[in-house]
């Protein structure tokens, strides 16, 4: 298993807190990761009311449409039905966002001792809150829910929290496989892992199977584009690249070129350990790869010199930049997305 990621700790504690119906008056969910942002809301939601005291005393503002006001003047209504008025506070950041200063201000007063009978849920999504700020100390006395993004080398640990969740099972080998097919998007990963045991039934997941289902019809992927790309495949790689851009809105590339930046930043720490004279066979345990796929890098290490690997980067940033709309002046998708391949294959 690899290093558990803080953001599933995290939830597995909050998990205990509320199992034990060990409720805080104020919760600050927030971070980078979405899925253990939503895991966490979800959670609160289901467990602090019951359906029917919901319909009287739970209520939803939302960032963008409601103000600091409403939320303090929420809170401060007691509960009709049960103990507790729960008050769940979406787009948190975007309320931040429209409030002044002064706003903000008697949200710090509000929380420094807020009704004993409320429950406030503030979901900010897209990043952390700064903790060098009062508002956070104030949320800081309460609980604060982090949910950082994954790093790649603690992808197996999802997996592994999410097979252990549903009582499942997987080979090793199958992980890895599963992680460098899908990278670490979490919600990627579930909807994947979900499609293997619907598909292969409640047996060990072996590697041919994640190849047979993940794998089925991902001639046009990421991750056949970065081998095509790795081993300068002109013709494959403009093949995949046109059939990516077809298919795809730029948001959908977004996370493909940043699966792209990462297979390299992995290249260039091969080269390096090349350089090095470090063992092909230990060179995987470095970059953070399985042994199974480590002829892959070391391969891409060979095939690259380093100002070649520089370029490459710097492509990858400004089609980046290009799919979340800036710099891309008249150009298609497709443009953009073959126009980078080509310009790493030539260079």
């Amino acid at each position: 298993m690899g290093q558990t990621a803080a953001a599933i700790l995290n939830f597995q504690q909050l998990t205990k807190s509320v199992e034990k119906k060990e409720f805080e008056n104020v919760y600050l969910l927030h971070g980078t990761e979405n899925y253990f942002l939503d895991l966490a809301l979800q959670l609160l939601d289901k467990n602090i009311l019951n359906e029917a005291e919901k319909t009287f005393d739970q209520i939803v503002l939302y960032g963008e449409s409601n103000s600091m006001a409403q939320v303090i003047e929420s809170a401060r209504v007691y509960p009709m039905t049960s103990q507790r008025k729960v008050i769940i506070i979406r787009d948190f950041q975007l309320l931040l966002k429209n409030s002044s200063d002064n706003e903000k201000k008697h949200l710090e007063d509000f929380l420094a001792k807020p009704p004993d009978f409320a429950t406030l849920i503030f979901s900010h999504i897209g990043g952390k809150l700064d903790s060098r700020t009062k508002l956070f100390k104030q949320f800081s006395k309460y609980s604060t829910f982090l949910s950082d993004g994954i790093k790649d080398w603690e992808t197996i640990s999802f997996i592994d929290y999410w097979l252990q969740k549903e009582h499942k099972n997987m080979d090793p080998n199958a992980k890895e496989l599963l992680k460098e097919f899908i990278g670490s998007d979490l919600y990627s990963l579930e909807n994947e892992l979900v499609k293997l045991f619907a598909n292969k039934g409640d047996k060990i997941i072996s590697q041919e199977d994640v190849n047979d289902v993940v794998g089925f019809n991902r001639k046009y992927s990421v991750f056949e584009l970065q081998k095509a790309i790795a081993t300068r495949n002109f013709n494959k790689s403009i093949q995949i690249a046109h059939h990516m851009a077809a298919e795809g809105k730029p948001a959908d590339l977004i996370p493909a070129a940043a699966a792209l930046n990462n297979y390299f930043e992995k290249v260039l720490h091969a080269q390096e350990l090349l350089r090095q004279n470090v063992s092909p066979f230990e060179i995987p345990k470095q970059i953070g790869v399985s042994p199974m796929f480590g002829k892959d890098y070391i391969t891409s290490a060979q095939q690259f010199k380093p100002m070649q690997l520089k370029k490459v980067f710097d492509e990858l940033l400004l089609v980046d930049m290009k799919l979340k709309g800036m710099h891309r002046g008249n150009q298609t998708t497709t443009d953009m997305w073959v126009g980078m391949v080509l310009k790493i294959l030539q260079n």
